[in-house]
Formats: structure tokens, C-alpha cells, sequence
């Protein structure tokens, strides 16, 4: 059963506008046509096959200029270099024009296997057209490229250095007529790809907009990134009491000195020690009170 993801990057690529922008990617141009249809993607061969999307040029007078199957691919499959052939040569008899197949490769490795010249026999080869990672740009913010771009380069390059920054652009400025479940779709899709380090520093950033999360799965990561900056605020905290706990006693111990020696602290030095939170600085003033003659050297040692 096809994941969610090769789902969504399906239907992605199915919209004309988006083939013609991936296509351009590699330096394909497609053709203007008078109207593009998708076709019915199962295909009649001596064995059942599935291509994930089918788009068919047709010209004013309805026939077919050029067919476009779109394949994602997420993984390595051996089984391809016999159904990606017969796809093409299946629907080039049923169409009676040129067929061209794009591979939409997810990772790096898919994409140079997927590259490889496929061998029929008898000195003939095929080829498929690949798009991945190497040809789909990091869209960052300032970059220019089609929202369903921006998701596409956020899915391929969700283990890049540039991550968080490609998916929060992904994830903007969706549009006013954006779906809101394809919306909770592809923020869940986008999130589930980074690594836990990307993903709470994109939860962070998306708080500090007072972002809404649409889906019950990016309200969880929300309530979790919460609650994780809750707790880290409690260990702050504990640790800021501790280091309080630390001073206190240390400008205690400094006056008990001073006084075992019979040197006289008035209000006014209590005062001052007590405002001391520096641990290192009131260490050294515990050493200084066992020599010093006044509170007045005392302070004076820096």
C-alpha cells in the first residue's frame, strides 16, 4: 500500500503547473497544449501495472501530443527496470504519440539508482528522466519557486543542514484558498521527515508565532514542544535557585569569618554581600575575609 507521503507527492506532481516546474528542473520542456488530461493509470499489459500518475498533452483537436507518467520513488526496487519499459511502450500504443517517464526520486541514493541506463536487450536501452535532490533546489526564504515546490524541497532535503529553514518557508504564507486538511497533511508529512533536533527547533519557532497546529498529530508535537520548554524553564529555574542557594551561603560564611575575627559588619556590608550572585567572586571573598582588617579591604579586592 503506497505511504502517505508517496500519496501526497502523487498528487503534487499530477498538476500540470507543478510537472512543467519539475520538468524544467532537468531541462525538459514540456509542450503547450490546448488542454492536459489525467489518464487512468492502470495499464492493460500481461501483467497488472500501476504507474502512480498519468498526464496526456492533446492539442486543439484532442490528440495527444505528448504522455507523461510520473513515478515516486522512495526506495530501490529491482522490479522497475522491467515495469518502467512497458509502461512507456504500453501507453505510446494506446496514446499513438511519444511518451517521456519522470522519476521523482525521495533521497539521493534513489536518485543515482534510478538514473541508470536500463538495458532490453540486443543493444537497446532505456532511460528514465530523474528528479531528486541533486536537481531540486534548498528553497529558502528570498528564493523563488512554486508553493508545491517549496513542500517537495522540504520533503527532499528534510536531513540537510538547511532544514528548518527550507520547511518553515515550506510552511508559510500557504495562501487563502489552501485546504485545511491538505495543510494539516503536508505540516505533518514535513514534520515526521526532520530529525527530533530540527523538529523542536521548528516547533519553537512556529510557537513564538502563536502558530495553530490543523491536525491532531502537529497538536501533540505542539503540546510536546510545551511541555519541553516547560520543563526546561523548571530546570532553569531549580538551577538559578540552586546557584541563589549557593551565593547566600557563601556571603554567609564570609560575614562568620569576619566576625570570629572580631571584625565589625555593619548593615550596610551585610547588605552588599547578600547582592552578590557572583559564586566565583564571593568564593574569593571568603578567602579574602580570613586576612583583610576592615570590610572596607574586604570590598576593595577585586
Amino acid at each position: 500500500m503506497p505511504s502517505a507521503e508517496h500519496e501526497v507527492v502523487a498528487t503534487l506532481v499530477a498538476r500540470p503547473r507543478v510537472a512543467a516546474e519539475l520538468a524544467a528542473l532537468i531541462g525538459e520542456a514540456l509542450p503547450r497544449a490546448a488542454r492536459i488530461e489525467q489518464l487512468e493509470s492502470e495499464l492493460t499489459t500481461p501483467v497488472a501495472l500501476r504507474a502512480d500518475r498519468v498526464l496526456v498533452h492533446r492539442d486543439a483537436r484532442g490528440r495527444g501530443r505528448l504522455v507523461t507518467l510520473w513515478e515516486v520513488q522512495r526506495r530501490i526496487d529491482a522490479s522497475k527496470s522491467y515495469s518502467w519499459p512497458a509502461y512507456v511502450s504500453s501507453l505510446r500504443v494506446r496514446e499513438r504519440c511519444p511518451v517521456q517517464l519522470f522519476v521523482l526520486a525521495l533521497t539521493a541514493s534513489v536518485e543515482r539508482w534510478a538514473a541508470r541506463s536500463i538495458s532490453l536487450g540486443g543493444g537497446n536501452h532505456f532511460r528514465p528522466f530523474v528528479i531528486g535532490p541533486g536537481s531540486i533546489p534548498k528553497l529558502v526564504a528570498g528564493t523563488v519557486g512554486s508553493r508545491e515546490l517549496r513542500l517537495l524541497s522540504a520533503l527532499v532535503h528534510a536531513r540537510s543542514e538547511e532544514a528548518v529553514e527550507i520547511a518553515a518557508h515550506a510552511l508559510g504564507a500557504p495562501g487563502p484558498d489552501a485546504d485545511p486538511h491538505e495543510e494539516a497533511l503536508y505540516f505533518d508529512l514535513i514534520m515526521s521527515k526532520l530529525n527530533p533536533a530540527a523538529r523542536a527547533t521548528l516547533e519553537e519557532s512556529l510557537m513564538e508565532k502563536h502558530y495553530e497546529p490543523l491536525s491532531a498529530l502537529c497538536r501533540q508535537w505542539k503540546e510536546e514542544g510545551l511541555e519541553r520548554g516547560l520543563e526546561r524553564g523548571r530546570e532553569e529555574g531549580r538551577e538559578e535557585g540552586r546557584e541563589e542557594g549557593r551565593a547566600a551561603g557563601l556571603a554567609r560564611s564570609v560575614m562568620l569569618i569576619l566576625e570570629a575575627r572580631g571584625i565589625p559588619v555593619s548593615r550596610s556590608a551585610q547588605k552588599r554581600l547578600h547582592t552578590i550572585r557572583d559564586v566565583a567572586r564571593l568564593d574569593a571573598l571568603v578567602r579574602r575575609a580570613a586576612v583583610v582588617n576592615s570590610t572596607r579591604a574586604l570590598f576593595a579586592a577585586r
